[in-house]
């Protein structure tokens, strides 16, 4: 009995960690996303479309949410990327920080 509630508490700790790596990736992706926000801006072919930010990088940028999320939704199972629309502050009525 002490060996299965030790392993039940080992995986509370464990879903806990892999919980907090995920919302630690959605930040440092959403602060990547807002360090290269004014470069997407100046970029014609970004400016306006919804781009997928994950590990830390650019890796799609599609006309479409829908399109930006069928691609990451596939592309990265775990759910550690986020989609913005590159659009300025101002312009910003709606964002979505992180798919889920």
């Amino acid at each position: 009995i002490k060996s299965s509630s030790r392993q039940s508490e080992q995986d509370h700790i464990n879903c806990e960690h892999a919980m907090d790596k995920k919302d630690n990736n959605k930040d440092s992706n959403f602060e990547f996303f807002r360090k290269n926000l004014k470069d997407y801006l100046a970029n014609t072919v970004l400016k306006g479309k919804f781009v997928v930010i994950a590990d830390g990088d650019l890796k799609g940028a599609y006309d479409t949410f829908e399109a930006a999320i069928k691609f990451a939704a596939t592309t990265f199972p775990h759910n550690e990327f986020i989609v913005q629309q590159v659009i300025a502050d101002e312009e910003q009525i709606n964002f979505v920080r992180a798919a889920v």
